[in-house]
């Protein structure tokens, strides 16, 4: 990671991830500590993944997808938590390609619309 902190609760943390449940309540030396370094996650992806775990939503850019999977599979996170940021990549998928159809069918209309009306006589 890119030397980000981030504020979070353990018990939030263990109560969602087996990776945190794991080295937290097993007498790792992280367990002691009030800062762990995260290797093999992206500081993007974790922040995202920790916004879902504590609002249970969050907003995704599409360079963003991947660094989410990958914190949220590296960090072992709950099937709930996948759920919902499948369903929030679905949606924000979904809503970016009803927006963009809607956008180019008003330029058509509005293209169509100016050469008829523009036409004389």
């Amino acid at each position: 990671m890119s030397g980000e902190r981030f504020d979070v609760h353990k018990v939030i943390l263990v109560s969602c991830s087996d990776y945190f449940r794991s080295m937290f309540t097993s007498g790792m030396k992280e367990s002691n500590q009030r800062e762990i370094e995260l290797k093999g996650v992206t500081s993007k992806g974790l922040e995202k993944v920790i916004e879902v775990i504590y609002t249970s939503t969050t907003t995704l850019d599409g360079d963003d997808i991947f660094d989410v999977i990958g914190a949220a599979t590296h960090m072992q996170v709950g099937d709930a938590i996948i759920i919902i940021i499948i369903i929030i990549i679905i949606i924000q998928t979904f809503v970016t390609r009803t927006v963009s159809a809607n956008i180019l069918n008003l330029s058509s209309s509005i293209s169509a619309s100016s050469t008829s009306s523009s036409s004389v006589n």
